[in-house]
């Protein structure tokens, strides 16, 4: 898995000023939190391709049965969700995945909190995955399934040049078939993120 580390669609890793251009693999790394909701700040670089089922491994096994979808859009507009079933809020967001997961527009976070705790699942523009959690022991559980390392010092893929795309500027390095998909209204961001801001009754934020 190392050295199979895909890259989303929506993210170029672009060349240093020695020409170098950066290789991202798997891996993670922890640190202790500021705040008193939760212990552990977890930072992880996660191939692409096995993103998902992660994520979804993650939010079985740290959330309880509730959880709140936050999404942000070109770091411009910040939509919430109410209180929705994790397993509801997977089926409705299974369509979608491929292109959340992709898209260099768009963050997500699936969120539990009450007084006491806080816990956060969220996959930001560059998609390096973030967990704020006090269970960071079953995290690193899973990502020693998933054959993904700790590292003291991890670089991920934002620390390097790169620069952040939509799948419709993405689709102008993408050829054949998967150019014919990237092309389609349905991977506009605003469109198919206006679908999911309807479909699951989304509120916008203040952030």
């Amino acid at each position: 898995m190392q050295s199979n580390f895909k890259v989303p669609i929506g993210i170029a890793i672009l060349a240093d000023n020695n020409g170098n251009v950066f290789s991202p693999t798997n891996g993670y790394t922890k640190l202790p939190s500021q705040y008193p909701s939760y212990r552990t700040l977890i930072i992880a670089s996660v191939s692409v391709d096995c993103l998902e089922t992660l994520l979804w491994d993650i939010v079985d096994s740290v959330f309880d049965s509730e959880l709140l979808f936050v999404l942000s859009i070109n770091e411009e507009k910040t939509f919430e969700s109410s209180w929705l079933n994790k397993n509801y809020l997977k089926q409705l967001l299974q369509p979608f995945m491929f292109r959340l997961l992709n898209d260099g527009a768009v963050e997500f976070g699936l969120v539990r909190v009450d007084e006491n705790f806080y816990e956060e699942v969220r996959i930001e523009y560059g998609k390096v995955l973030l967990i704020m959690t006090s269970k960071e022991q079953i995290i690193e559980e899973l990502f020693n399934q998933y054959h993904i390392p700790y590292m003291e010092s991890l670089k991920i893929i934002t620390d390097s040049p790169h620069a952040l795309m939509n799948l419709r500027a993405a689709a102008k390095f993408a050829s054949g078939y998967e150019w014919l998909n990237l092309t389609k209204d349905e991977f506009l961001t605003e469109i198919y993120t206006s679908e999911i801001v309807s479909i699951l009754k989304m509120q916008q934020i203040d952030e």
